[in-house]
């Protein structure tokens, strides 16, 4: 079942600040639902608002104004996006009980960790939760900006799975599943949408249980593009797909085994923030040499590269030895990249500073 906050015109609820403090001048004056995944036992909880003029506000409400309404399903649209938003700004407790962002710019492992700790929210928060799988052992490829090295220097940093996996809520009844996936979606979408993210294959669709009858007869995952890819709807209880050759294998985990995979993806997240820097400075820079020619020579290409540049030298500097030696080893492709790009431009020696701070030797730290 969901949350509401009840209010109305003549019984508005006044909103307070995520330490306690009235925000003067706002206030509820509808009922609205929201997003409630946690409970501290105070007497003002923290909530996201859903609904409403003030959609998307995260502040905290009187405990006495939130009620359920017996409903699991997502309302509307609106509703739809903000849980989306609300995922991308979630967190997770590590072994030393620190907050941490759940690390979505990490996507190349852990996609069953993160799951997981979405899943867990949103049935927290109300919600009809499943799951669904993509698998094929020939390779799922997404290009993304905090991926892998380029397989060509005109190419992007992509990422290869061999399944993905991802929750599901529901709009308005059963027949509307909405997956979402921070990791991979900038919204929540349909499972065909989702799939279209990694593959252009067909593929076969079918239930948990199914998937492992097929695995019990013939311990083989599809392999594109002699086999299909399989599109598999499981519970919200499901982690990950099982071993092949052990189907009916343990596919639960637990609170301490997700968070210890969402901290070591945590911890990797600084050299796939400075690639992606890295990337956004390239294909900005790109983008508009294309469509002008003569803005190749300049020394402010377009309107965002100085703040472009900025961000990436903040995520460059923040690199310890240790990182900085990672994307030298694990990026050979992007760097060449990035130099043949700027070479002869008139931001050649912006990104040559950038670039050696990579240099170890230099002692930035």
């Amino acid at each position: 079942m969901g949350h509401v906050l009840s209010a109305s015109e003549e019984r508005p609820v006044e909103l307070f600040d995520l330490v306690g403090r009235p925000v003067v001048g706002l206030k509820v004056t509808e009922l609205v639902r929201v997003y409630r995944p946690r409970d501290s036992g105070e007497a003002l909880i923290q909530v996201r608002l859903l609904g409403g003029t003030l959609a998307g506000t995260v502040c905290r409400v009187p405990r006495e104004r939130v009620s359920d309404d017996q409903n699991q399903y997502v309302q509307d649209q609106l509703e739809l996006t903000q849980l989306v938003r609300a995922m991308e700004a979630e967190w997770f407790l590590d072994a030393q009980l620190a907050l941490r962002p759940i690390p979505f710019q990490y996507p190349k492992k852990y996609c069953w960790a993160r799951a997981y700790q979405m899943a867990k929210l949103l049935k927290t928060s109300g919600y009809k939760v499943s799951k669904v799988l993509l698998i094929d052992k020939g390779g799922l490829r997404v290009e993304s900006i905090f991926g892998d090295d380029l397989e060509d220097l005109g190419g992007m940093t992509t990422i290869l799975w061999w399944y993905h996996i991802a929750p599901i809520v529901y709009l308005g009844n059963d027949t509307q599943p909405f997956v979402i996936d921070p990791s991979l979606l900038d919204a929540a979408q349909s499972a065909d949408q989702w799939v279209a993210k990694m593959t252009a294959e067909a593929f076969e669709v079918m239930p948990f249980d199914g998937m492992r009858d097929r695995l019990r007869a013939n311990n083989r995952y599809p392999k594109s593009p002699k086999n299909p890819p399989w599109l598999v709807w499981a519970s919200a209880e499901v982690a990950e797909a099982p071993p092949a050759d052990d189907p009916d294998g343990p596919v639960d985990i637990n609170d301490e085994v997700a968070s210890g995979a969402l901290a070591i993806a945590a911890d990797r997240l600084p050299r796939r923030f400075a690639v992606g820097a890295l990337n956004l400075l390239r294909l900005h820079w790109q983008a508009v040499v294309q469509a002008d020619g003569t803005r190749r020579p300049a020394t402010d290409p377009y309107r965002e590269y100085l703040t472009d540049l900025t961000v990436a030298l903040s995520y460059f500097r923040l690199l310890s030895n240790r990182d900085r030696g990672k994307v030298v080893k694990n990026y050979p492709n992007l760097l060449l990249a990035v130099r043949l790009t700027f070479a002869d431009s008139g931001v050649r020696d912006d990104i040559t500073n950038l670039l050696d701070i990579l240099d170890t030797r230099k002692g930035f730290l």
